[in-house]
């Protein structure tokens, strides 16, 4: 587990790294998007897992407590959900579009939150409730004219 960021240089750092990811997340949707002209989601999947499983042994020859777990069940379980949410994501920028895809992705966290309290009975807060309300009224405002438009085509 990752400690906590103590300082202003490394919460600096953090946020660096945050935005880099971010960049990096929006460049493979874009990439995806290009390369679904040419291949089929499924195998863009595959080129994705070959690549990150590169990266993956690459940071584990130079950092061997990587591949240490006290969990493996649940590290094969996220392994599982995680490529299957890979699959889909990547099935729907070809299908839908990147932005299309990108939103009903991140809106991940609203359907977490939903089934943890209806699977697991956690206790919503009201941050969560009005971030949730918030959300959600956010994706109804996008897709809306989307979901309309499919009702009247009959999809």
């Amino acid at each position: 587990m990752m400690e906590s960021p103590t300082s202003a240089d490394e919460f600096r750092a953090a946020g660096l790294r945050l935005v880099v990811a971010s960049v990096f997340f929006g460049l493979m949707a874009v990439g995806t998007k290009a390369l679904s002209r040419s291949i089929s989601g499924p195998q863009i999947v595959v080129l994705r897992m070959i690549f990150g499983l590169c990266v993956f042994a690459a940071m584990a020859v130079r950092q061997p407590r990587l591949l240490q777990t006290s969990r493996p069940k649940w590290l094969a379980a996220r392994g599982l959900f995680g490529g299957v949410s890979v699959l889909v994501y990547f099935v729907s920028i070809d299908k839908v579009g990147v932005g299309m895809a990108t939103l009903i992705h991140y809106s991940a966290p609203v359907w977490a939150a939903l089934l943890g309290w209806v699977l697991l009975k956690e206790r919503l807060q009201r941050a969560t409730l009005l971030a949730l309300v918030l959300a959600l009224a956010g994706v109804s405002l996008v897709m809306g004219p989307t979901i309309t438009e499919a009702w009247r085509l009959g999809a």
